[in-house]
């Protein structure tokens, strides 16, 4: 007789369009640059799986600026990536055009100290933290990088006393 492998039960894991999940945040009121980042973040930390097909993708696809992020239907682009013979990481020169271009929107406002709550609040509703300790370090690692990009100046230091703020906040029952 030949032996037989132990089967694992294991769910399949689940796909969603990338489309379908823009149209649940565009319902829920999210900005189209607050869902670019949620979904490009999300996709290259691996919360959000991503099924490349064709070439495998180039090294620093994930690390970019969202300014050089294009998200259309199910495709993620990354314009600052070019193939191997244009050149190491130089974004491509925009095309000719006829019309002057409008002014670009100016820098979206940073938020203060004051906007913490609610911006912890949001996170939360976005990305519940994790319950294993060390999971949940990198939780509020990421969120404080995060929030590097979202406020001016910095309200915390560095992601543990965001941590400390975070609990402290949720005994008051703030958040």
């Amino acid at each position: 007789m030949v032996p037989v492998a132990q089967a694992n039960s294991q769910t399949a894991p689940k796909r969603v369009y990338l489309e379908v999940v823009t149209t649940a945040l565009r319902k829920l009121g999210r900005s189209e640059e607050s869902i670019t980042r949620s979904i490009f973040q999300d996709c290259g930390d691996g919360s959000l799986p991503y099924d490349h097909t064709g070439e495998a993708l180039p090294p620093g696809f994930w690390r970019t600026g969202l300014s050089n992020v294009k998200i259309n239907a199910s495709d993620i682009s990354n314009v600052l990536i070019l193939p191997a013979d244009a050149g190491p990481w130089r974004k491509p020169a925009p095309p000719a055009q006829e019309e002057p271009a409008a002014p670009a929107p100016g820098p979206a406002k940073k938020l203060t100290r004051e906007d913490v709550d609610g911006w912890l609040k949001e996170r939360l509703r976005q990305r519940p933290p994790p319950r294993k300790r060390r999971q949940k370090a990198e939780w509020f690692r990421v969120a404080h990088e995060q929030m590097k990009l979202d406020f001016e100046p910095v309200p915390f230091g560095d992601s543990d006393s965001l941590r400390r703020y975070f609990d402290k906040a949720v005994q008051q029952k703030k958040i």
